[in-house]
């Protein structure tokens, strides 16, 4: 029995039909919600929810903004990766606007 190399195993289990995007891009946002988990772990179950559903809505929403960035064609498995790519680093940039606009509260006023 032969085993298949992972590259492919991945390539199978993308659509290759180019008009289904919807699955490329819900697998790419749970992906990358998934790695946006494992890189910052959470405290509890309630940011775990938080953040994962945070992190796939966002990827499946915004991941249009990095396949246009990018330059890529509207292919399944670039939509995929900018799907994951966008809920990877959504939580991160989240994190960071929202520390700016909290600071923006503490600054002097004249």
């Amino acid at each position: 029995m032969e085993v298949a190399p992972a590259r492919e195993v991945v390539a199978r289990m993308i659509p290759n039909d180019p008009g289904d995007f919807t699955v490329a891009r819900a697998a790419g946002a749970l992906i990358g919600a998934f790695l946006s988990l494992v890189y910052i772990p959470p405290r509890d179950v309630k940011d775990t929810l938080a953040r994962a559903s945070f992190s796939a809505l966002s990827g499946f929403v915004f991941g249009f903004i990095a396949l246009d960035y990018m330059g890529w064609p509207e292919t399944p498995r670039h939509w995929m990766a900018a799907t994951v790519a966008v809920a990877g680093f959504s939580w991160i940039l989240a994190g960071v606007a929202l520390r700016i606009l909290g600071g923006i509260n503490k600054w002097p006023s004249k």
